[in-house]
């Protein structure tokens, strides 16, 4: 096993306990916890058997592999980027409705003035 095999397994390690531990603070959804998990799982498994994304590279007509990692790391963040995109723009809609509904509960329960 070589240095940068070590090293990024580390790296991975280090996320994953990361990961686990905003779990724990519920600093992270499941949800979004199980997204990263496939990733870093994803990365360790191309750490592992290196061979395989060489021949992968290959087949998809890439010659230079580490290209081909950026492009799909790339891809990754277009989905998280994508994903939280409409999630923010769901909970800015409800947020909108929710203003609405209060501000009428607002003037419904606002004492009327008497008229003499």
């Amino acid at each position: 096993m070589s240095f940068i095999q070590i090293f990024t397994s580390l790296v991975n390690l280090l996320m994953l306990f990361m990961i686990f531990d905003f779990l724990r603070r519920e600093k992270l959804k499941e949800k979004y916890s199980i997204l990263w998990l496939v990733a870093i799982a994803f990365l360790q498994f191309f750490i592992f058997f290196d061979q395989w994304f060489l021949d992968f590279s290959k087949l998809v007509g890439v010659f230079y592999p580490p290209s081909l990692m950026f492009y799909l790391a790339i891809l990754f963040l277009f989905i998280i980027v994508l994903h939280l995109s409409l999630v923010v723009s769901k909970l800015t809609q409800q947020n909108q409705v929710l203003a609405q509904k209060l501000a009428l509960l607002e003037l419904k329960n606002q004492p009327r003035p008497e008229i003499d």
